[in-house]
């Protein structure tokens, strides 16, 4: 909850309790009154106190609060490396959330870079270490829209194609992996290899591809079985097939 949240919470019990008041005044202490009226005052003069306790209790919250936002604003200033007390991060949410990029019209070359970063609650930043499944062919049909847009809420933005619809054309949405770049160590510290595949004759069947193996200055020749078990992949490249093979 934010500071403005409190303010607008201690608002609304501020009319409630305004609003009651106004009920108990309203009524006469000297006239006579029957016991149900009595009841309903001294429940209305419970109900203030209880509000009262609860503006209060947001008060300090909001005290609270801009002290906390002091301290982070001096660190800022004056020395980030200091320890804050009593100031920590909450999580927003623990829920899982995930995102879908789909494609409204295929590019020739695809570039797909992987975001390795992960953000942890405690302000750290680490490396994502899952094992990434390569393929050397990449049917985008799944991911490329039917182009058309639906703004429903109840709906996705854009539906992508049945397979009925993509079946017949999938050579047109086919990748083949032409290079390859992998990071091994951690989030702040490692290094890159690069995989260009060698480019034969038409004659030659996937299975006897080969690929360069690039470090630096350095290279060497690997078999595509080799490739595809990298598993730490950082950018991959993928050319779209021809549809006369």
């Amino acid at each position: 909850m934010t500071i403005q949240d409190l303010n607008l919470k201690n608002s609304e019990l501020g009319e409630k309790v305004s609003n009651i008041r106004t009920i108990v005044e309203s009524s006469n202490p000297e006239s006579e009154i029957d016991t149900q009226t009595q009841q309903k005052t001294i429940k209305h003069k419970s109900n203030i106190k209880s509000l009262e306790r609860k503006i209060e209790k947001n008060n300090v919250l909001i005290k609270e609060f801009y002290s906390q936002k002091e301290k982070v604003s001096n660190a800022l200033e004056y020395n980030m490396d200091a320890e804050l007390e009593n100031v920590g991060l909450s999580k927003k949410s623990t829920g899982l959330s995930t995102k879908q990029t789909m494609f409204a019209r295929l590019p020739k070359l695809l570039c797909l870079h992987l975001n390795r970063s992960m953000f942890l609650s405690n302000g750290y930043v680490a490396k994502n270490p899952a094992k990434i499944v390569t393929t050397p062919v990449l049917d985008m049909a799944p991911f490329s829209t039917s182009g058309h847009l639906d703004t429903r809420p109840n709906v996705p933005i854009s539906i992508s194609k049945k397979p009925a619809d993509y079946s017949m054309n999938s050579i047109n949405s086919k990748y083949q992996l032409v290079a390859f770049i992998s990071h091994v160590g951690s989030h702040d510290s490692g290094h890159y290899y690069a995989y260009k595949r060698i480019v034969y004759d038409s004659s030659t069947t996937p299975e006897k591809y080969n690929w360069f193996r690039i470090s630096d200055t350095d290279y060497s020749i690997v078999d595509e079985k080799t490739v595809m078990n990298v598993g730490n992949g950082f950018m991959l490249f993928y050319q779209k097939m021809s549809s006369k093979r």
